[in-house]
């Protein structure tokens, strides 16, 4: 078998997360929180969101990339 490539950019985890959001993950990983949705970070993301794009946005976070896939296409496909 052949070795592994120095860099590969078959898929976003290919590599190592940036020091930034390994910090934030242990800064949230503190106490408790509810999951699914109901917690303080999901609602921070929303309020950035709403910021952004106004305050009739709505935003659907999902799992991973095939998630985003089907509901970005979801929103150009018509019954």
């Amino acid at each position: 078998m052949p070795p592994a490539p120095d860099r590969a950019f078959a898929s976003d985890n290919a590599a190592g997360a940036h020091p930034a959001v390994i910090q934030a993950v242990v800064a949230a990983n503190d106490g408790h929180a509810l999951a699914y949705g109901s917690d303080r970070w999901t609602d921070e993301a929303h309020a950035r969101f709403r910021d952004l794009f106004g305050p009739t946005s709505e935003t659907f976070l999902v799992f991973n990339g095939t998630g985003a896939n089907v509901m970005s296409l979801a929103t150009m496909v018509h019954p």
